[in-house]
């Protein structure tokens, strides 16, 4: 019996309805996710500060940037984010931090079920156990106790992606802006309906993005420091000792290999496999948009210089893709993928070997995502070739079969009726 079929049938009764149905696991995704909600509440949160420290400058009529930006106190968001973040600024540091911290991890939850819960092509008890996994994660907890915005702009541009889906462009245009502008870390996504052939949803949200940013350079005080100050900053060497660099950059870094080869190189390399995928696969991705999301959000966490462990949360807007993995290779590798990313350390083991092996696994998970996207995208090409071939196949029958027809009727209609000859 295969394991990842046979798990529901291990219970019976109201046990397995109820794990068929996803509703025990939902239970225990939602009592994790509020467990870690209410352990973060007393942490120190170290982002929180920066943010609302920012926001409140900008509402006091002073810049929010620095002349210099550093760690850990300077606020490196956009002017659009200024914005759409000001009302935090109006709450005190406490208040706005427990805000953020209880938003956070309800919006998480609501993100996975508006994406997946209702899906018919997902099996509901694989849904749940991903709510439940990223509920103990190690990415969800560090978000927490972080205190930052990554969820609640993952949350605004899943629904947008929902809206997308249901064929309400506009909005949904205008929620993945909004989810951009909040925090750019997975700005990438808006592309995904130009993968898929909607341009409209892409032309819409780019635009929504480009308006919302110009009146934040209009209005936040001496925005031009973000170029002058906060852009180095984010493509500096600081940046990359401030968490795990899980992009494809820091993997090759992590196991030796930083000294020869050069971070743009590792760029371009992460860069062309990607677009390599996109062409490989742009009939799978021009009919599918859940498809093209996952392909651009696995990007996003592998191509840049530095990818931070909590940018893994993003991965909640690729699972409507990733769930659909079947056979063992794939639900291996999904499997794999788990265990580098969102399972904790529960052995007391130290030393430089395991230390390297730790900062070594989330960007190795993203990898194994990345290999786990191009066998499903590879599967579906196949389901589409063979398609269309059944469909030429029976067109050509059909044409064959209708000339056959008419070929015969037009013997009959020349052919001469023969009459009776009279014989003298």
């Amino acid at each position: 019996m295969r394991i990842w079929t046979a798990w529901p049938r291990l219970l019976s009764g109201p046990s397995r309805r109820w794990f068929s149905d996803g509703k025990l696991l939902w239970a225990l995704a939602l009592a994790s996710a509020g467990a870690q909600a209410i352990a973060a509440l007393r942490d120190h949160h170290i982002d929180t500060p920066q943010i609302w420290g920012g926001l409140k400058s900008f509402l006091h009529g002073a810049s929010p940037y620095g002349v210099v930006t550093h760690l850990p106190f300077g606020y490196d968001h956009p002017p659009g984010s200024t914005l759409i973040d000001a009302p935090l600024g109006l709450l005190s540091l406490s208040a706005a931090s427990d805000l953020i911290v209880l938003v956070s991890a309800a919006t998480c939850m609501l993100a996975i079920f508006a994406l997946c819960g209702r899906r018919l092509d997902l099996v509901s008890w694989r849904v749940a156990l991903a709510a439940l996994i990223i509920g103990v994660s190690r990415p969800f907890h560090e978000e927490l106790t972080l205190g930052n915005i990554d969820l609640l702009a993952m949350f605004a541009m899943a629904m947008g992606l929902v809206a997308l889906e249901r064929g309400r462009e506009r909005i949904g245009s205008l929620l993945l802006a909004l989810g951009a502008c909040v925090k750019p870390t997975a700005a990438l996504v808006l592309l995904a309906p130009a993968l898929a052939k909607r341009w409209r949803g892409t032309v819409l949200a780019v635009s929504a993005v480009v308006v919302i940013t110009l009146i934040g350079f209009a209005v936040v005080p001496h925005s031009g420091r973000f170029f002058t100050s906060v852009v180095p900053f984010l493509t500096g060497p600081e940046q990359g000792h401030a968490d795990y660099n899980t992009s494809f950059t820091g993997v090759v870094e992590y196991v030796g290999l930083g000294n020869v080869l050069d971070a743009t190189v590792t760029q371009l390399m992460a860069l062309a496999g990607f677009v390599a995928l996109a062409v490989r696969y742009r009939l799978v991705l021009a009919r599918s948009l859940e498809a093209s999301v996952a392909l651009l959000v696995i990007a996003g966490l592998l191509v840049p210089r530095y990818s931070f462990e909590v940018y893994g949360l993003y991965l909640v807007l690729a699972l409507p893709f990733i769930l659909k993995a079947k056979g063992p290779l794939e639900v291996s590798l999904a499997a794999l993928a788990v265990w580098f990313l969102a399972i904790r350390d529960v052995l007391p083991l130290h030393g430089a070997a395991v230390n390297r092996f730790r900062e070594l696994r989330p960007g190795l998970g993203h990898l194994a995502l990345a290999v786990l996207l191009a066998l499903i995208l590879d599967r579906q090409l196949r389901k589409e070739h063979s398609g269309l071939d059944g469909e030429c196949a029976s067109g050509k029958q059909h044409s064959t079969e209708s000339s056959d027809e008419s070929r015969a009727a037009g013997v009959s209609a020349r052919s001469p009726v023969s009459h009776p000859v009279r014989t003298p």
